[in-house]
C-alpha cells in the first residue's frame, strides 16, 4: 500500500490519484482514426500503449450509465458514475431514474478499477487503471459477475481475468466486444494479501463518495441461499513457473429455484415492466440470449424470469408511465 506518512505528499492515498484509462479501440475511436491503433486492441491514451490482451485483477466494480450521441465513442453526451445522478455538464440534469434518456440511448454499464499482472500472475501496483464497460460489452461481464458471485463470494480480486476482444457485425456495421475470461484462480503463492490491500484501499473511498440515495444492489435471486465456500487454490509448476488451469472451486450449496415454465400472464407483466421503463425490446432480447441462451421470453422458467425482472428493476429503475397488461398482444410478445 502507499505510504501515507511521506513528508513530500502527506496523507495522500489511492483516492487522490486518477488512474490511467484503457479503452477498447472501435472504428470511430480517435485511437484508430488519428493514431492508427488496430481495431479490437486495448489502448491507453495517457501512456500510448496498445495491447491485444490484458491480464488483470479487478479490484472494484462500480455501476454507471452512459449516453452517446451519434458515432462519437470518445466523449459521451451524458454519463453517471452511480446511476443516480449524472456528471455535471452533461446533456441532462438528472436524476437518472426519471430521465427521458433512461433506456432510450442511455444504458447501464460499469466502471472497473483494475491492476495489471505480470507474467507470473503477480500484481503491479504502479499499473492500476480504469476500464469503462458499456454497450454490448456489458453482457459478457454480467456472466463474469455471476461466476464471481457464486464461486468467489463477490471478491473479484481473488481471480485473474484475461481481457480479449471479439469482432461482431450487425445492421449498423462492425464493432468489437470486450471478452473477459477467468484465466485461473490464483495459487497460494500469488500475493493475494497485496491484491486485497489494493482493493480495500479503493473500496473505502469510493463507498464513502457514493451518494446516500443509491440503493444497495440486492441478491439477484432470493431463491439462491449461498453459504460461504472457500475457493480451492490451483497448483503451479515450480520448475517452469507456468500458470496451470485450476480445478473449479467447490460449489456452494444452493437451494434450487423453481423450474416451472412461466405463464403468458407472467410474460406480459415482464413486457409491461420493460415498457414502463422504456427499455428497447432488442436490449432485452440480447439479455435473454447472452444470459440464458434463450431466444424468446416464453422459453424462460420462473427462476430465470425472476432474474430478468430484477435486472430490469435494478438497471433501469421505474419510469412513471402507465401501461396496461393488455397493451401487448398475447401472441406477439416483443422478445
Amino acid at each position: 500500500m502507499l505510504d501515507r506518512n511521506t513528508p513530500y505528499m502527506p496523507d495522500m492515498g489511492p483516492e487522490d490519484y486518477a488512474p490511467p484509462e484503457w479503452r477498447l479501440v472501435q472504428p470511430t475511436s480517435q485511437a484508430h482514426t488519428q493514431h492508427d491503433i488496430p481495431l479490437g486492441r486495448y489502448y491507453c491514451d495517457q501512456t500510448g500503449e496498445a495491447a491485444e490482451l490484458l491480464d488483470v485483477a479487478i479490484l472494484k466494480v462500480q455501476r454507471n450509465r452512459t449516453y452517446w450521441v451519434g458515432g462519437d465513442l470518445n466523449f459521451p453526451a451524458c454519463s453517471s458514475d452511480d446511476r443516480v445522478m449524472p456528471r455535471p455538464g452533461g446533456m441532462y440534469p438528472g436524476p437518472c431514474v426519471g430521465c427521458e434518456a433512461n433506456g432510450n440511448g442511455c444504458n447501464p454499464g460499469y466502471n472497473l478499477l483494475c491492476v495489471r499482472l505480470d507474467q507470473q500472475g503477480q500484481p503491479e501496483p504502479s499499473e492500476m487503471f480504469l476500464l469503462r464497460v458499456n454497450g454490448t460489452s456489458v453482457f459478457p461481464f454480467r456472466k463474469l459477475w455471476s461466476r464471481i458471485h457464486l464461486n468467489h463470494q463477490d471478491q473479484p480480486w481473488s481471480i485473474m481475468v484475461t481481457l480479449t476482444s471479439k469482432m461482431m457485425t450487425n445492421e449498423k456495421g462492425t464493432y468489437w466486444v470486450m471478452q473477459p475470461d477467468i484465466a485461473q484462480e490464483f495459487t497460494v503463492s500469488a500475493d493475494l494479501t497485496l491484491l486485497r490491500a489494493l482493493a480495500d484501499g479503493i473500496a473505502g473511498p469510493l463507498e464513502e463518495a457514493r451518494p446516500a440515495t443509491e440503493t444497495v444492489m440486492p441478491q439477484h435471486q432470493q431463491a439462491l441461499a449461498l453459504r460461504a465456500a472457500k475457493p480451492q487454490p490451483s497448483p503451479t509448476s515450480s520448475a517452469t513457473g507456468e500458470r496451470v488451469q485450476s480445478a473449479p472451486a467447490q460449489a456452494p450449496e444452493l437451494s434450487a429455484p423453481p423450474i416451472r415454465p412461466i405463464t403468458l400472464q407472467e410474460a406480459q407483466e415482464v413486457v409491461a415492466l420493460a415498457d414502463r421503463q422504456g427499455v428497447p425490446p432488442e436490449l432485452v432480447t440480447h439479455f435473454l440470449h447472452d444470459t440464458f441462451g434463450k431466444e424468446r421470453l416464453m422459453q424462460l422458467h420462473i427462476g430465470e424470469m425472476t432474474m430478468l425482472t430484477r435486472w430490469l428493476e435494478q438497471e433501469f429503475g421505474e419510469v412513471q408511465r402507465e401501461v396496461g397488461l393488455d397493451a401487448q398482444p398475447i401472441d406477439n410478445l416483443p422478445f
